[in-house]
C-alpha cells in the first residue's frame, strides 16, 4: 500500500462447504476478470499437486463486481 496508496486489491471470501467442496467468492472494482479468477484456481491447483473442477455460480456486476464460484476437490 505504501508503493501504491491508490491500490484498490479484490477479495476474496471462502465458505467451506464440506470435506472436498468450497465456494469462493470474489469482489473487486474492476470488471472481466471472472476467466482470470479461474485461471488463478487452476494454477494454484497445479502448484500444489490438487485436482479441482471450478464452476461459475453467479455473478452481480454493479458498482462492485462480484463472483461466486464453486470448487470442488477431486480425489
Amino acid at each position: 500500500m505504501l508503493i501504491y496508496p491508490n491500490l484498490n486489491p479484490p477479495e476474496f471470501m471462502v465458505e467451506k462447504l464440506n470435506d472436498s467442496e468450497l465456494r469462493l467468492h470474489y469482489y473487486s472494482s474492476r470488471s472481466g476478470l471472472t476467466e482470470f479468477v479461474v485461471g488463478l484456481i487452476q494454477g494454484i491447483s497445479i502448484m500444489f499437486k490438487v485436482q479441482t473442477e471450478v464452476k461459475w455460480e453467479s455473478g452481480e456486476h454493479e458498482e462492485t463486481w462480484h463472483d461466486v464460484f464453486h470448487i470442488t476437490i477431486l480425489h
